[in-house]
């Protein structure tokens, strides 16, 4: 779901069909979803970051995830936190539905602040195909210049000309899990709500250095 609250959809359905959310937790223990560990995401990311030689990490993200406070948010403040290392948090209000300019704005101001910055972990793929548009219009690299790591494993971080680094969501175990919960609560609908965190997957491309 774009929103953690779903009450507008459990209003709609009133019960009448078994609903899945997919991608996110939702803030209604009622509701069945089917998500990725966003906490286990961030370790995976920062930890290949922080393997790979990186100290000062920028974190890209939206609004959305810095007012919830958790998720990829809360879980990169706790290991900053745990390191000793700063937090570089760059999130604004903006347009959510062009995650791509969001990106580039965002990973503009962090250059722009000359913290010395060497990665950006963005919390979204788009973010961080944004935030890769911004290196380059700086007249930097990715990367030579600054490493850029993203969260989602969509497909177009796997062209030629992206080449992202990113942590994947496992779409077919999701799927399966998905059918399964609804043929479950569709045979007996007063089944307790289900809740599956899947384990994401590291693939490593080409938009991440060692220093």
């Amino acid at each position: 779901p774009i929103s953690s609250d779903v009450s507008n959809i459990r209003k709609m359905c009133k019960g009448r069909v078994p609903v899945v959310y997919m991608g996110g937790r939702v803030t209604d223990e009622r509701e069945n979803f089917v998500a990725t560990d966003g906490d286990i995401s961030t370790g995976i990311a920062l930890n290949y970051l922080i393997g790979l030689g990186h100290r000062k990490i920028a974190l890209i993200s939206d609004w959305n995830g810095v007012n919830a406070g958790g998720g990829k948010v809360g879980a990169y403040r706790s290991k900053m936190q745990y390191l000793g290392l700063p937090e570089l948090i760059y999130a604004e209000p903006g347009d959510n539905s062009d995650l791509v300019t969001l990106g580039y704005q965002q990973a503009k101001r962090a250059i722009e602040s000359r913290q010395g910055i060497t990665a950006m972990f963005a919390v979204k793929d788009m973010m961080a195909i944004g935030a890769m548009n911004a290196v380059k219009e700086a007249g930097l690299h990715v990367p030579d210049d600054i490493s850029v790591i993203g969260s989602d494993g969509i497909n177009a971080s796997a062209l030629p000309m992206v080449d992202l680094t990113t942590v994947s969501q496992p779409r077919e175990e999701m799927a399966e899990e998905i059918i399964r919960i609804l043929l479950r609560h569709a045979e007996d609908p007063s089944l307790p709500a289900e809740h599956y965190l899947v384990h994401p997957l590291l693939h490593e491309r080409g938009s991440c250095r060692r220093i």
